[in-house]
């Protein structure tokens, strides 16, 4: 998927003159003569086409992995002309709040368009043409999403100013709760529409989760359907601490597999569906890049020796060792006990060893010795020379306030979009 940055930074300081390109109404492919093309619906004047909603409806079927068919196809249909609508209403009115960013915006989009669906090293724009479907519908929806954003961003910066402070607040919490658990997510947010209640909204959710355990593709549902400020990015929320997120959804996660797409679930009066991408059992501190550097200490057996000889060897081997201090020490008892192989194994990655000889060391600091081990070659100890603990990855500024930025604009979205839609005239041709 793209990396998406935060576009209020970026082109609050551009300088350039601009101009609104007009929505193309033809698709990829050319029209036949007997197709009429019909006005489905006026928003504030402007016309969506039939063309709008068949390219649409055509992207959806080909690209989410949602059936089209004879049972979905007028809910399908309601969904697409409301998404059309909502982004005229976007469009039009960063015209009037945002007007000096719609060049850089509509290049941002067919960038987008490019990045997001390109294959085999195609531009989107070709691959989806290649399969029919006119790039025109997707592009107008990352259009309306990237004026969305700064649309949100210039009527509510008193709430967008504060993000510098809370990101810093955020970037100290982090380094001190490195080792907390954390879960990389994915989510889709729905709200209700005016042409869709709140339980047909609960029914999409679930036809969209059943759809993605099937195997649909969930970052284009997220760009196609969902609200929140993620869903230009496919839905793609990173990294989260598990104690942040509502119980009910730590509870799911909890006995959730990676790559599981949960029930959806209702926050209020939006409905959430989330996949669990990944689990940091440790937060930033993966116990298995700690690098280490080990001594061993071997008592050679017979490879036919028996359970009582094996038991005595580590009873002997365990007290020979327990007053070492160092890797010397354990290096010289290796040599007395006649053991042929070398001592020192050197630099290792605690997760490149054995899962087995990973329990028995990654607790270990530096001068402890293991318990005696059996290994073909006999009973064996490890002390731990050296231990460096990894770097944590910490977040930059940057990236905690873009995080934020995005859960910003999903608050303020809905709320906002809502007031639009009443005040807009809409009307209905069909």
């Amino acid at each position: 998927m793209a990396n998406f940055f935060y576009l209020p930074v970026f082109l609050r300081y551009l300088v350039a003159l601009s101009f609104l390109v007009p929505v193309m109404i033809t698709g990829n492919q050319p029209l036949k003569a007997s197709e009429n093309i019909s006005v489905v619906a006026l928003v504030n004047g402007e016309p969506i086409t039939s063309i709008d909603i068949k390219n649409r409806i055509n992207f959806i079927g080909n690209i989410t992995g949602l059936e089209v068919n004879n049972s979905t196809i007028d809910d399908i249909r309601r969904d697409a002309l409301q998404n059309l609508i909502d982004e005229k209403i976007k469009i039009q009115q960063a015209r009037q709040d945002v007007p000096a960013i719609l060049s850089a915006a509509r290049r941002k989009a067919r960038e987008l368009v490019d990045t997001n669906f390109a294959a085999n090293g195609v531009p989107g724009k070709q691959a989806l043409s290649a399969r029919g479907i006119s790039s025109k519908t997707i592009q107008e929806k990352f259009y309306a999403d990237v004026l969305w954003s700064n649309i949100l961003s210039s009527r509510f910066a008193l709430q967008f100013n504060t993000l510098d402070q809370t990101a810093e607040q955020e970037q100290i919490r982090i380094k001190n709760s490195m080792s907390e658990p954390q879960v990389k997510l994915s989510e889709i947010i729905l709200l209700p529409t005016p042409k869709r209640s709140f339980q047909q909204t609960l029914g999409l959710a679930n036809k969209i989760v059943d759809a993605l355990r099937k195997g649909a593709d969930f970052s284009a549902i997220a760009q196609q359907y969902s609200v929140a400020g993620s869903a230009t990015k496919g839905g793609s929320l990173g990294w989260l601490f598990t104690s942040q997120l509502p119980t009910k959804l730590q509870d799911g996660l909890g006995i959730a597999e990676t790559g599981a797409v949960l029930s959806p679930i209702i926050d209020n009066n939006q409905i959430v569906i989330v996949r669990k991408e990944g689990l940091r059992a440790n937060g930033l501190l993966d116990p298995k890049t700690t690098m280490i550097s080990l001594s061993r200490a071997i008592q050679p057996l017979n490879i036919g020796a028996s359970s009582s000889d094996k038991l005595a060897a580590a009873e002997r081997l365990t007290s020979q060792a327990k007053s070492l201090k160092n890797c010397g020490e354990i290096e010289a008892l290796n040599k007395e006990l006649g053991s042929k192989l070398p001592s020192p194994l050197g630099r290792l990655q605690l997760g490149t060893l054995s899962p087995k000889l990973q329990q028995e060391i990654k607790g270990l600091n530096a001068g402890d010795i293991s318990r005696a081990l059996p290994f073909t070659e006999g009973m064996v100890v490890f002390m731990v020379c050296e231990r460096i603990n990894p770097n944590a990855s910490i977040p930059t500024i940057k990236q905690i306030k873009a995080k934020q930025a995005d859960k910003l604009l999903s608050i303020l979205s809905g709320r906002y979009l809502l007031r639009l839609q009443r005040n807009a005239v809409i009307e209905y041709r069909d």
